[in-house]
């Protein structure tokens, strides 16, 4: 079986972290797998995998200015350059990761190449970066189309997705901690003193994110720390809430981190979730792994993780129950259950989910 595998980046959000584990769950000497990655310059380094770029990327000078002339001139030189990749590696199949491969499910249909669409998001925010017909083909034309929760199937249900599969994200069951001296040298470098209470936020700094409620919260708890751990989006929204923050002493804005995440995620008291839409929420299973309580709005698949015990669910954009939970946990008037937490992340098993993963594959590849 061959499959190439398309994501936007291969970097460090959810989507593309468990795309890249499951690939390094399978069997790659019975699963022949190349990864196509539309943006960045990420490297998934999985040894037997093949990696692919984007032509319109990864050509430089002349012919870079070629194919875009050709692009504008006859409007389908991205089209034939894919074509060239799927040639060349003639998988069996495609797997569209994530909804902003959807434009690929227009190219997969048009050619008859069989696709599997994964899909992680909710509307409203990221489908408006998709077309109509993308999406269309996206939901329609797939073999199979997979949500990374209940509420993302409903969502695939409601669109008239037919062939409907459900893969729940999951830890690394040999997860490191973080490192205690590190966190501690890193809170030390940020001047936060050792008594203050920190929330760690986790992901890119935009309004889907809830990067919006950021300088609001900082004004209002001036002896609480806020630490965001997550990629500058070159946008203006990023650049508005950067100028904004830069007058907060008790803001942190430590930027997109590979080696050092989890000793950045090692220097918080507890998680908060800000979101606007989120399906699933890897970082809440990342917040319980080290036994941080969780405070979210009520969106996507929390009900599915947290309980009472081990974290605050609050009503959508409701600011003032999300101050009252912050106020009380950062007071330790909350009593984190650990014995809970254990539970709730039993539930997202890895061995499980891989193996109900490689079962749809089979089934998609001999259908």
């Amino acid at each position: 079986m061959k499959i190439l595998f398309f994501t936007p980046t291969a970097g460090q959000s959810g989507s593309e972290q468990l795309l890249l584990r499951m690939i390094e769950g399978l069997d790659l000497n019975e699963i022949e797998c190349g990864i196509y990655i539309e943006n960045g310059n990420q490297n998934p380094d999985i040894k037997g995998v093949k990696t692919f770029c984007n032509p319109f990327n990864t050509k430089k000078g002349l012919s870079k200015l070629l194919l875009k002339c050709k692009n504008f001139l006859f409007g389908d030189s991205f089209e034939k350059e894919i074509l060239k990749i799927h040639k060349k590696f003639k998988p069996d199949f495609w797997y569209l990761n994530t909804v902003l491969m959807a434009p690929m499910a227009s190219i997969a249909s048009k050619h008859n190449i069989k696709f599997v669409s994964h899909l992680h998001e909710r509307p409203h925010i990221i489908f408006e970066l998709v077309k109509a017909k993308h999406l269309e083909n996206f939901l329609l034309k797939s073999e199979l189309s997979i949500g990374n929760a209940q509420n993302t199937c409903k969502i695939l249900e409601q669109l008239g997705s037919k062939n409907i599969a459900k893969i729940y994200p999951f830890l690394e069951n040999n997860l490191l901690n973080p490192n205690p001296q590190t966190s501690n040298k890193l809170r030390k470098a940020l001047k936060i003193d050792s008594e203050t209470y920190i929330w760690v936020i986790s992901g890119a700094l935009t309004f889907a994110k809830g990067v919006d409620f950021l300088p609001k919260l900082a004004l209002q708890f001036p002896y609480i720390a806020f630490v965001w751990i997550g990629g500058n989006t070159d946008s203006g929204s990023y650049y508005f809430t950067q100028k904004i923050c830069e007058n907060l002493k008790n803001v942190y804005l430590v930027g997109p981190q590979n080696k050092e995440y989890l000793d950045y995620f090692g220097i918080g008291n507890g998680l908060l979730v800000l979101s606007l839409e989120e399906s699933f929420g890897l970082v809440m299973l990342e917040a319980l792994r080290f036994n941080m309580p969780i405070i979210t709005f009520e969106t996507g698949a929390v009900h599915e993780i947290l309980t009472p015990k081990i974290g605050k669910i609050i009503p959508n954009w409701d600011y003032n129950s999300l101050c009252l939970a912050i106020e009380e946990v950062s007071s330790q008037g909350f009593t984190f259950d650990r014995d809970e937490a254990k539970r709730q992340l039993n539930k997202f098993d890895k061995a499980i989910e891989i193996g109900n993963w490689k079962k749809l594959l089979k089934n998609v590849n001999e259908n």
